[in-house]
């Protein structure tokens, strides 16, 4: 994966990470123009070939919309998540996926614990987000190493 994508998708993040942490709510203004962008910016950057990009955002739906229906997360989530997949494409979504749930799951484990937190009620971008900004700041590392 190419740098310049890797360098727009951080502040994307931080952004819908900042809406879910604060208004419990990740905002369509944000996520449709950066799927388009994260389409067009992989296209053009991205040796990854357009199948594989487009395989991760419907893997990545597939995998939202089994956890909607279960009533895990929301549609603001699910539109993240089609998200990570157009950034990160097939198979590549799966660890800020998995990322992003073991750390949500973590930290609401831990809260429920501390009798912080009911066992539902958690916005879960902030921790998906968050683990994709870790897994394109590792990129970013690697590109600028190797």
């Amino acid at each position: 994966m190419e740098i310049i994508p890797l360098i727009v998708f951080i502040p994307i993040l931080a952004a819908i990470g900042y809406f879910d942490f604060k208004k419990n709510i990740i905002p369509n203004k944000i996520t449709y123009p950066a799927a388009v962008l994260a389409i067009v910016l992989n296209i053009a950057f991205s040796p990854m070939p357009a199948t594989y990009i487009f395989a991760g955002g419907f893997a990545s739906f597939v995998f939202g919309f089994v956890l909607g229906r279960a009533a895990a997360i929301g549609g603001g989530d699910l539109k993240l998540l089609i998200l990570v997949g157009l950034m990160f494409g097939y198979p590549w979504f799966l660890a800020p996926l998995f990322g992003g749930f073991a750390l949500g799951g973590l930290i609401m484990l831990a809260k429920w614990m501390a009798k912080k937190q009911k066992r539902d009620g958690e916005a879960v971008g902030i921790y998906l987000a968050s683990s994709s900004i870790v897994v394109l700041a590792w990129l970013i590392f690697i590109n600028v190493l190797g």
